[in-house]
This record gives structure tokens, sequence and C-alpha cells, in this order.
């Protein structure tokens, strides 16, 4: 191709010489590859941004401050972020389920709130799923503290569970036990009181009321202790707690 540019050249121009007619082509070669280079450049930018453009519009996925993210379960389910600290971020599960992916960060707390549970983690990936009051936690990586009213327990990778437990009376009870043999008496108030406002029906509630009321007497706030006496002999008037329940509230 340059023997027969360089034989066109010296017909229209006789001084031309085939050093010439070889660096005029490299010259257009050169330009050729530039625009053919450019080309694909611009190709491959528009693909990277309508690839991004679909996954900002991707439905599912919530994105956090700290580019931890959550993926979506189903269309019912929603997510949205709550808090957000140097040191915590807070999402709220308002229904349905997620998958969250945690980014780790040991100076920071991430923790999602699904009505009275709660999930707290450094840096892990698993699930929530809301069930009205109550979250389903299956771990996947890492771990994680799943806390309710009055309770809490540690999930490892692989474990998970249905929160509040089923026997959730028995669970609190354990926990003010913990709380009173480790000598922080005000510790038990709260699983006991879950127990009092939430399980009244339940048969074990009279026996939490009458420890509340002995764990406020330990701590020496008197008024309290009267009021969880009577409340534990409201809860059961003729049962084997009521006597006792009854010298305990008029005790000065």
């Amino acid at each position: 191709m340059v023997d027969a540019i360089a034989r066109a050249a010296r017909a229209l121009e006789p001084d031309w010489s085939e050093a010439r007619a070889r660096a005029s082509f490299a010259a257009l070669e050169r330009k050729r590859r530039r625009r053919q280079f450019a080309r694909i450049v611009a190709v491959a930018l528009i693909a990277c941004a309508l690839f991004g453009l679909r996954a900002a519009r991707d439905p599912r996925l919530v994105r956090f401050a700290d580019r931890s993210t959550a993926r979506l379960l189903d269309g019912d389910s929603v997510v949205r972020a709550g808090a957000a600290a140097p040191d915590r971020v807070v999402a709220l599960l308002d229904r349905g389920g997620a998958r969250f992916e945690v980014v780790r960060d040991p100076s920071r707390r991430f923790r999602v709130e699904a009505g009275e549970v709660a999930v707290e983690v450094l840096g892990t990936v698993f699930t929530v799923e809301r069930s009205g009051p109550r979250a389903r936690v299956a771990v996947e990586r890492g771990r994680v503290r799943v806390s309710w009213p009055g309770g809490e327990q540690i999930l490892e990778a692989g474990a998970g569970g249905l929160f509040p437990p089923d026997d959730e009376v028995a669970a609190l009870f354990a926990a003010a036990d913990r709380a009173r043999l480790e000598h922080a008496p005000e510790r038990a108030i709260a699983p006991l009181r879950r127990i009092v406002d939430a399980h009244a029906g339940d048969r074990r509630a009279p026996l939490a009321a009458f420890t509340l009321g002995r764990v406020y007497r330990e701590l020496g706030r008197r008024r309290e202790a009267a009021d969880a006496f009577a409340r534990a002999r409201a809860l059961d008037p003729n049962g084997p707690l009521a006597a006792d329940a009854r010298a305990h509230e008029l005790q000065p």
C-alpha cells in the first residue's frame, strides 16, 4: 500500500520521495488508531455509566452511610436508615426482611431495629425478618448480639432463631437470676418487669412480681417494692404467694 501511495505521489509531484510517502502513511495510521481507541473508551464509559445507573435504581438495595448494605428479601419489605454518627449506624426494619452486609469497623456499631428486637454487630452478614412484634435472625458470617426488653443472646455464624424466644418468660427469669448472681440487682428489674407487664396471664407472673418486690427492697426502693408485692397479690389473690406478698407490702 505504501508503494502504491508513493507511485501516485510521484505521478502528481515528481520530487516526492519514497521516504516521504512512508512517513505520511505512518502518520495516517497513527491518527486512525487514535480515533479507534477513542471510540473504545467512549463505549466503555457509556457502559459503566449505564451499569451504575441500574445499580443506583435497584429498588431492593439500601445503602448506608458507612457503605454497608441491606438487600430486601421481597417487594413488601421496608428498611430505612435511622440515626448515623461516627460511632453508630442504625437501620430500621419496618416490615418484611432483609439481608444485611455490614462493613467491618471496630470503631463503629451497626444496629438493626425490628420492633422490640435489636441486632448489633461489628462487621458481618446476617438476615433479619420481622414477624409481628418478633424477629427471626440468621447469621451467615461473623457474630451478632440480639437483644429485646429484658434479655439478649449472642449468635455465632450458622446460628439463628426467633426472638424474643418462644418461652420468653423462662429466658427473662434466667436473665434476672444471672443479674442477681452477679450482684447486679438493678439489672434484674427490666426482665422481671417485662414478665409482669407483657406476660401477666402467665402462671409465673406472680412469682416475677414477688421477686421484683424483693429486688426493689434490696435496693432500698420501698415504695416500688410495695407496689410490686401488691401486683403479685393482685395477679393471684388466692395463690401461695398472696399472704407473704401482703405481709411484705405492709412492711414500713
